[in-house]
């Protein structure tokens, strides 16, 4: 299941990346939103291995663009010189989040058994979508408007054997 999950999760970000172009970024991951958290409601209530085994490979296909979309928005809104910050930042957020919430389920899984794990994926998924309704969509021609040729600033190493002619 495991790898089913990731083979889906690694297949569809060249999948459905001609559908996620097609729809708006912030449609299509709130559709992928929906429809994994469809596949987890499947697999809390189906009794058959084979039908979560599907549903499990459904969530990790549709949960595949998520990431690349995000790292496509954040560099949509930020200038160009903060971008290696900017998904710096987002990168930390989310390898705390995939840190926290495992060991969260763990520790609630050690006290009231594996079942809470599709309760807390859920909520995840419902938490999610608000979320990612809330994020500005991009405005094109956010970078900085080009001034000219760059002039050096105090203390910028300047190679001296460049002659500006407009001197």
């Amino acid at each position: 299941a495991s790898a089913a999950f990731y083979s889906g999760l690694t297949s569809s970000r060249i999948i459905l990346l001609p559908l996620t172009a097609c729809l708006a970024e912030k449609k299509a991951v709130a559709l992928y939103a929906v429809i994994a958290f469809a596949m987890q409601v499947v697999v809390w209530t189906s009794p058959s291995f084979l039908v979560d085994l599907i549903a499990i490979t459904a969530c990790g296909f549709v949960m595949g663009p998520i990431y690349p979309v995000t790292v496509s928005l954040v560099t949509k809104a930020t200038p160009h010189g903060y971008h290696p910050g900017a998904l710096s930042l987002m990168a930390c957020f989310c390898q705390s989040g995939s840190a926290l919430f495992p060991f969260l389920v763990g520790s609630l899984a050690d006290i009231y058994g594996i079942k809470v794990l599709q309760p807390v994926l859920l909520t995840l998924f419902v938490v999610m979508i608000p979320i990612w309704q809330l994020v500005p969509s991009p405005k094109v021609g956010l970078h900085r408007p080009s001034l000219g040729p760059k002039q050096a600033s105090i203390g910028e190493d300047v190679d001296p054997t460049i002659i500006d002619s407009s001197l």
